[in-house]
């Protein structure tokens, strides 16, 4: 089943969905710049955790597409074009679901704390809809998707429709090539647990 997997950080997609990241296609949204522990990484952080999401992800075969925008900052972002002329999020989600044709899209839990997994899971909503419609044709070929589920990171969902019981092993090896995130994924819980999803279509 072509996959596409929507994370808001670089960790995002290996946490909460790491069942149905084998070949798939992943987005990493932001630009993870505000992801130090060390004020030494602070000015390199940015290309450390590119770096090791490369290595994080390859684990999984899987294919990575970076949006790079501004960390716990997407807000501004949830729109098609913003006021300086950029492409925002909506221009982007359209763009990439009609570019992979997913059958299945997996998006953050809307219940998530983090205002940029609320801002990914919102924009996911208005790219599915939108690809799915004859509008704007120079982003490509309307494209449905079939299934849409929701995933955990930080806060569970209400609802579980699904469980997933993951390769343990595998999961913390990626998981253990974030180096710069150590300490930040050690207040996850259940980090190498099985992993529950929502289905919304």
């Amino acid at each position: 089943m072509r996959t596409l997997i929507f994370s808001p950080h670089d960790d995002d997609g290996i946490i909460g969905c790491s069942a149905f990241l084998e070949g798939s296609t992943v987005v990493i949204v932001t630009d993870g710049s505000l992801g130090y522990t060390d004020l030494a990484q602070r000015e390199e952080i940015v290309d450390i955790r590119r770096e090791e999401a490369e290595r994080a992800y390859s684990v999984y075969d899987a294919e990575v597409m970076r949006l790079d925008f501004p960390d716990m900052c997407l807000n501004p972002y949830e729109c098609f074009t913003t006021p300086d002329g950029r492409a925002g999020l909506y221009y982007h989600f359209i763009r990439i679901i009609r570019q992979v044709r997913p059958e299945l899209i997996l998006i953050p839990n809307e219940l998530d704390f983090h205002p940029d997994h609320k801002s990914t899971h919102r924009a996911a909503l208005v790219g599915i809809r939108q690809a799915s419609s004859s509008i704007i044709p120079d982003l490509g070929e309307p494209h449905s998707v079939v299934r849409v589920m929701q995933y955990e990171v930080w806060n569970q969902l209400a609802h579980r429709s699904e469980v997933r019981e993951v390769d343990r092993a595998r999961k913390l090896m990626a998981l253990s090539e974030f180096k710069s995130q150590s300490r930040i994924l050690d207040e996850v819980p259940e980090i190498g647990g099985s992993e529950h999803f929502f289905q919304m279509s």
